[in-house]
């Protein structure tokens, strides 16, 4: 009975991973995959630098006499109502981890697709690389809303 199941448990993981390799034999996955993960990094990278910057800020102004509150950060601002999200910097790794869920969901239903429908696999890869290219913009945007020089 336990070999059965080992035996099972093998199979099963020696298949999943001939489909993956299977699906990193096409060129334009490879470049997508490229290209969405260093736009992931690049997501990751501003996060840690916002967090550290604003660490910094925080080490520095507690020896002012401002008495603003030093842990609230802006997370969104609208144009037609400004700062209407604020909260606490930790907050700003929550859009890089959900560029990476999309992918990882994305990744999941690309194996079910890839064989059948190369356009779906298009679509899937171009909504990934659109997810994080505009997470990547809301991120540097929370960098020069909260950042910038006063004039």
């Amino acid at each position: 009975m336990i070999n059965n199941l080992s035996s099972y448990f093998y199979l099963g993981w020696r298949k999943i991973l001939e489909i993956i390799l299977d699906l990193f034999d096409y060129l334009y996955i490879k470049i997508y995959l490229a290209i969405i993960l260093f736009i992931n990094l690049s997501n990751w990278t501003i996060a840690k630098v916002i967090s550290d910057k604003t660490k910094q800020d925080l080490y520095i102004s507690q020896y002012s006499n401002s008495d603003s509150v030093k842990d609230l950060f802006i997370l969104h601002y609208n144009v037609d109502f400004g700062i209407n999200l604020v909260g606490r910097v930790e907050r700003v790794y929550i859009m890089p981890l959900f560029g990476l869920l999309i992918l990882i969901i994305n990744l999941f239903l690309l194996l079910y697709f890839y064989k059948n429908n190369k356009f779906i696999s298009h679509l899937l890869l171009t909504s990934v690389f659109l997810v994080n290219v505009f997470l990547l913009m809301a991120l540097a945007s929370i960098y020069l809303i909260n950042f910038r020089p006063i004039i």
